[in-house]
């Protein structure tokens, strides 16, 4: 993974309409599922993958976040899913673009960030679900 260099200035996005201070933790706000929002981007990018599903980044407002540098120099794997993920979408030309394999990263995240938020909104009785019958739980409110 020497190519991290080509990632440091490419920004990641958010849906500016989903409300972070109920998914990732603040001051304040200890109950949040996601401690950082690289694990809420991580997340719904993996939803998205699974349910092959992707946001128009042309009709939600966005907003950039930038944790690349950070983040992928200690967790190089998730640069390697992601651009495995997207050499199997879209061949191997993509990698020649950093830009590209970011934006159809960010398609498929904000797909499934869009996902959680409308699920922890709506449930109110999550963690006892999910401790009884997780599968059943992510498989019926996911449609995974």
């Amino acid at each position: 993974m020497d190519n991290l260099h080509n990632y440091n200035n490419i920004k990641f996005r958010m849906d500016k309409s989903v409300d972070l201070s109920d998914l990732v933790t603040r001051k304040g706000n200890s109950d949040a599922p996601f401690r950082r929002q690289i694990d809420l981007w991580w997340s719904g990018f993996i939803i998205g993958m699974r349910m092959d599903r992707k946001a128009d980044l042309n009709t939600i407002e966005t907003t950039e976040v930038e944790f690349v540098s950070h983040i992928f120099a200690q967790d190089l794997w998730r640069l390697a899913v992601i651009e495995t993920f997207a050499i199997g979408k879209e061949g191997q030309d993509i990698l020649t673009s950093p830009q590209n394999v970011i934006r159809l990263a960010n398609e498929y995240a904000l797909f499934g960030v869009k996902k959680i938020s409308t699920f922890v909104q709506g449930e109110t009785d999550a963690l006892q679900s999910i401790l009884v019958d997780p599968t059943a739980f992510f498989t019926e409110r996911l449609s995974i």
